[in-house]
């Protein structure tokens, strides 16, 4: 959870927090320069900051842009550009009527746990075993490696969650065969 699945930090031993430091500070000022204009780049990394502090959770975007100091519209912009980057993947929730309301939103995962703890401000092994976000972080490898798994094999992912309306029920992952 803490390492992340990045190759380069496993082959070359590179410690986490700087690999993650350097990665974010990358993509910032230079990807999404370029993918997006955005005019402030301290609300930018504010937001991914929320953004992983929200994984596995429903999204949110009045919520989020609240949080951040942007509009709606801006939140919707910059999760699709994490999105076209494959930083963010939401899972949909499963489609089918079992006679009861269920929520409609998606939740939101990180492609790469590593970075998710490095925006979360996890610094060491030892901080995530008690960071109260840990099982947020499990559910979302959890996730993410099922996605990779059928990606891996040419299939489309093709999961999703369920929960009703009230929060009573849920399922993290739908595998529909």
């Amino acid at each position: 959870l803490f390492r992340g699945g990045m190759p380069r930090i496993h082959s070359s031993r590179i410690p986490p927090v700087r690999f993650y430091a350097d990665y974010f500070r990358t993509y910032v000022e230079r990807d999404v320069r370029k993918l997006v204009n955005v005019a402030d780049l301290d609300r930018f990394e504010r937001f991914m900051k929320l953004l992983a502090g929200r994984i596995g959770g429903l999204v949110n975007k009045q919520s989020l842009a609240s949080d951040a100091g942007v509009s709606d519209k801006t939140i919707g912009n910059w999760i699709g550009v994490l999105r076209a980057s494959y930083i963010v993947f939401e899972l949909h929730p499963y489609g089918r009527n079992f006679g009861k309301r269920q929520v409609k939103s998606p939740k939101m995962y990180f492609t790469e746990t590593g970075l998710a703890a490095y925006l979360l401000g996890i610094r060491s092994e030892r901080d995530i075993a008690v960071h109260p976000l840990v099982g947020n972080l499990f559910e979302n490898f959890v996730v993410s490696e099922a996605v990779k798994s059928r990606l891996n094999r040419g299939l489309e992912p093709d999961i999703s969650f369920y929960r009703n309306s009230s929060g009573t029920v849920e399922i993290d992952l739908v595998f529909e065969d």
